[in-house]
């Protein structure tokens, strides 16, 4: 869809009242709340402020991106102003934003309000746009001009697009050599474990359950010297074949619901350090993500 499709000339502030921070935000709140006919400035305004306790907002160019989460809402807003002589976002020339771009999205919208921001910064990292948007004297001028500009708000992808199947559950009550008959016969990196409703409770991976050998093992050897003479793995897959798998459930393997963007997932997945999680609709699992399909598809869309 078109970037413009987004804003009305009713949501956008031409020019701003005042060059500070707050009585600028306020006004495009204030200006919101009267578009979506809600009373919803004083629970904006404070998304806004618990927001920006996390570090300031996202600026470049002379243009600031401010935004606030909040279910007071049930679709993603944007409003725009302009400020000839800067709005201070910050100390400095450099905090200085020409144009403010205020997002309000629902705490489940991050796929859109992500994909959205990225359009505007598109947009903006033209220099000359900016300068057109800044400088124009209506709203409706801004609108067009944006508008011109053919800048378009991608699709989201989400997770529930390029998952793959998972390679069949195990219960939490099954064994640990069930549990590795999956593992083994699938190839799989992690197979989910459910209780008995089906219902996801965790991972079992390769390496949680040497994880779990080893540790075990030391615990009965002692000490590290015994390795030297020992097969702790082999041995406590001898001896404790029968343990309950959800004893050696991974608690590092990640889930992620279905309709998670493919950026927030690529960001959890990296940010854990994992290579694959596993898919949630409802609770139950229905797929695996694993980063050599974020990998591919990423590959496949440069190439269209």
């Amino acid at each position: 869809m078109r970037l413009s499709s987004l804003l009305s000339p009713k949501l956008i502030a031409c020019p701003l009242a005042s060059p500070e921070k707050e009585p600028a935000l306020r006004e495009m709140v204030k200006r919101l709340s009267a578009v979506a006919q809600q009373d919803i400035e004083a629970d904006v305004m404070a998304a806004v402020s618990a927001r920006e306790k996390f570090g300031g907002f996202t600026m470049g160019h002379g243009v600031a991106f401010p935004h606030a989460r909040t279910d007071r809402v049930g679709r993603v807003w944007v409003v725009l102003g302009t400020h000839p002589k800067g709005v201070a976002f910050s100390p400095g020339p450099d905090g200085l934003a020409k144009v403010v771009v205020l997002f309000v999205i629902p705490k489940s919208h991050s796929a859109t309000y992500l994909q959205t921001l990225a359009a505007f910064s598109t947009l903006f990292k033209n220099l000359n746009h900016v300068e057109e948007v800044a400088t124009a004297t209506s709203a409706e001028e801004i609108w067009e001009y944006i508008d011109g500009t053919g800048v378009r708000v991608r699709e989201a992808t989400f997770v529930r697009d390029i998952m793959g199947p998972h390679p069949g559950t195990i219960r939490a009550k099954a064994t640990l050599k069930e549990g590795l008959d999956v593992l083994v016969a699938s190839g799989a990196d992690v197979v989910p474990v459910v209780d008995e409703a089906g219902n996801f409770v965790g991972g079992l991976t390769p390496r949680a359950v040497v994880r779990k050998g080893i540790h075990t093992y030391l615990s009965y050897a002692g000490s590290p010297a015994v390795l030297s003479t020992q097969a702790p793995f082999e041995d406590f897959l001898k001896h404790h074949g029968d343990l309950a798998v959800v004893n050696c459930i991974d608690p590092g393997v990640p889930a992620l619901q279905e309709e998670t963007s493919l950026l927030e997932a690529t960001m959890t997945l990296s940010r854990l350090g994992r290579n694959a999680a596993i898919v949630l609709k409802q609770g139950k699992p229905v797929g695996v993500l694993k980063m050599s399909d974020v990998v591919r598809r990423a590959i496949v869309t440069r190439m269209t």
